[in-house]
């Protein structure tokens, strides 16, 4: 009699995050999904023009835990650094964040980013990918206006927004 066959173990599931961005994540979206979905199963909440307090009230409610706050360039224009001090005492420290550093295009986005770095510092959930290095060392992903991204650049961000929708356990 011949051995029944064994039934194939079903897949772990994919751990699960949610993406929270700008322009910068919808120009780079399609890329990050040919490359992550595979590993990650992405939620993605991105406009142009998103700042954190456009999205704050939508991640405090989020049940996921594994957050990616790919934001910050807009915020330097507006309100600045409060309602990121703000945020972070209000989010559980139970939530994994990855928050990539923006790049300094302008002096008010290395305003903000020196503003912002005491901040999370004393959160130990929160995680920082320096994409403001990684772009510095690459001045062809910088488009004309410093603040969006070349074909090149796209395509680098959204391998960034890989390694952090994967950096947190």
């Amino acid at each position: 009699m011949a051995n029944a066959p064994r039934p194939t173990p079903a897949a772990a599931p994919l751990p699960e995050v949610a993406i929270y961005g700008d322009s910068l994540t919808v120009l780079s979206e399609s890329r990050y999904h040919e490359i992550a979905d595979s590993e990650v199963d992405t939620h993605v909440h991105a406009f142009a023009g998103a700042s954190l307090p456009d999205h704050a009230k939508i991640i405090l409610a989020d049940s996921v835990n594994r957050l990616v706050l790919a934001l910050g360039t807009n915020d330097a224009h507006r309100q600045g650094a409060q309602p990121w001090r703000d945020f972070f005492n209000a989010v559980p420290a139970t939530k994994c964040i990855v928050w990539p550093k923006p790049y300094e295009g302008s002096n008010e986005v290395r305003i903000f980013n020196a503003q912002v770095a005491p901040t999370i510092a004393t959160h130990t959930n929160v995680h920082i990918i320096d994409w403001d290095d990684q772009a510095k060392l690459h001045p062809e992903w910088i488009g004309p206006d410093h603040v969006h991204y070349t074909d090149a650049g796209r395509v680098a961000y959204a391998d960034m927004l890989k390694q952090a929708a994967l950096t947190c356990p």
